[in-house]
């Protein structure tokens, strides 16, 4: 993991959460440019995370492998769930809001597995 392309994609992802979180709060629907920089967000973590599973098949460790894992499935894995939410015929201001919060908690568990690595 490249520790400046793993702190851009936090700032991205925070940038995106409080976007969702002031579309939500003004009681905004979800709209295409939010999902679709979700979207952008969550092809980064993809990207991410192979090449980080490539640099462990090559041989690199990090100090958790079990709990690297862990996150790493929870950095990909949770923004789809929310993103199919929010673009769904029945979303909500709520939904956008989420949407935010969703990318706000991947932020985090993308800075814990800048600190395992």
């Amino acid at each position: 993991m490249v520790p400046a392309l793993t702190l851009s994609i936090v700032v991205f992802l925070v940038g995106l959460g409080f976007w969702g979180i002031a579309t939500g709060a003004t009681r905004r629907m979800p709209g295409r440019p939010l999902l679709v920089a979700t979207l952008i967000a969550e092809a980064e973590l993809v990207t991410q995370a192979a090449a980080a599973a490539v640099a462990i098949a090559a041989g690199h460790r990090p100090e958790s492998t079990g709990e690297w894992v862990g996150y790493a499935i929870v950095t990909v894995g949770m923004i789809p769930f929310a993103w199919n939410r929010a673009r769904g015929p029945h979303a909500t201001p709520f939904d956008a809001a989420v949407l935010g919060i969703v990318c706000l908690v991947t932020a985090v568990a993308v800075l814990r597995l800048l600190s395992l690595w």
